[in-house]
């Protein structure tokens, strides 16, 4: 929200508090211009997002998943014998042995000693 629709909000909301009815002229007339400013605001904000989208991405990502109706969600797991996965703790257990197959441990031994090498006229010597 910009400075200014800031502004205009707290404006209608004072001019409200002060007439009390949405049918009065300077109510009406409040609400305008704050909208009018509300949607300029969030359309800069919006080209300013499409505008450096490739320095940030996170942000515009985050923008558009607020704005998704649908909401992702993890559905229903199966094991590897079929069987469907009910509750999240089991569902932490089907996860960390899948990870643990797939993934490998580092050799943790010391590299041995790499020969030295020379160069003479662009030529690796041993």
């Amino acid at each position: 929200m910009s400075h200014k629709a800031l502004k205009l909000v707290k404006k209608r909301t004072a001019v409200y508090s002060k007439y009390k009815d949405k049918d009065h002229p300077a109510v009406k007339k409040a609400n305008k211009t704050a909208a009018a400013e509300l949607r300029k605001a969030k359309r800069t904000f919006e080209r300013k997002l499409a505008e450096n989208i490739k320095l940030d991405k996170k942000s515009f990502y985050a923008y558009s998943r607020v704005k998704s109706k649908t909401k992702a969600q993890i559905g229903t797991l199966l094991t590897s014998d079929g069987s469907q996965i009910e509750d999240d703790e089991s569902a932490v257990e089907c996860f960390n042995q899948y990870f643990a197959s797939v993934f490998t441990r580092d050799n943790l031994l010391p590299v041995s000693a790499v020969p030295m090498t020379t160069k003479k006229n662009g030529i690796n010597l041993y």
